[in-house]
């Protein structure tokens, strides 16, 4: 009989930074009231959805572990520091205007409708990011059963983790970009994948900063 599972991936709720454009990485924020308004509701509309949801692994940072909280209606809730976002190192605190001004400069990768930082000073490279998105698959993998499992991470993590699972490059993955509060879903049957779909778990349109 074929064994069938899926993941379910989500990105957190609004922060302050996303408003200010501000780079968050590591740091840990927490949602701002907005957000966590949007992921009550986006817990409502998750409820309807009829997925076979049986645990949530979240990052370990607290916007994270909060909008995991919120969506989780009593399921178990695992964090994983493999699933936290992106080390920008000193860009983290920092505005897109601040950053422009760092010397040295900070090199661009153009993808989709951003621009992709390759050089943050004491941070994560897209390489050695990919490299964590790959093991926490791999962990994943290796809990998976005949149910779903949320993942809620944070947006250029997610960027990798669906490269991963998609099979595309690490600049591939970087034009897609994953808005919070937004759900993909992936389906596998004997460990292939046979499908994905996309839904926003919030009617209001949210930011995909």
């Amino acid at each position: 009989m074929s064994k069938h599972s899926t993941i379910c991936t989500v990105r957190h709720g609004q922060t302050d930074f996303n408003i200010q454009k501000r780079y968050a990485g590591s740091l840990d924020v927490q949602l701002n009231a907005v957000g966590i308004k949007d992921t009550v509701e986006a817990a409502k509309t998750l409820s309807l959805l009829g997925l076979n949801i049986r645990a949530i692994i979240c990052s370990a940072l607290h916007r994270s572990i909060q909008t995991a909280e919120i969506l989780s209606n009593g399921l178990p809730i695992i964090q994983c520091s493999l699933a936290n976002e992106r080390n920008f190192g000193e860009m983290q605190g920092k505005t897109v205007d601040q950053v422009k001004l760092m010397n040295p400069p900070i090199e661009y990768l153009h993808a989709g409708n951003d621009t992709h930082s390759l050089n943050p000073p004491g941070g994560e490279s897209f390489p050695e990011l990919r490299h964590r998105a790959e093991k926490f698959y791999d962990f994943l993998s290796q809990h998976r059963g005949d149910f779903g499992i949320l993942v809620v991470s944070h947006g250029v993590f997610l960027q990798q983790f669906h490269g991963v699972i998609l099979n595309r490059t690490w600049e591939e993955s970087l034009e897609f970009e994953v808005p919070n509060l937004t759900l993909t879903c992936f389906a596998f049957s004997d460990g292939a994948l046979t499908g994905m779909t996309t839904h926003q778990l919030c009617a209001k349109s949210q930011n995909s900063w």
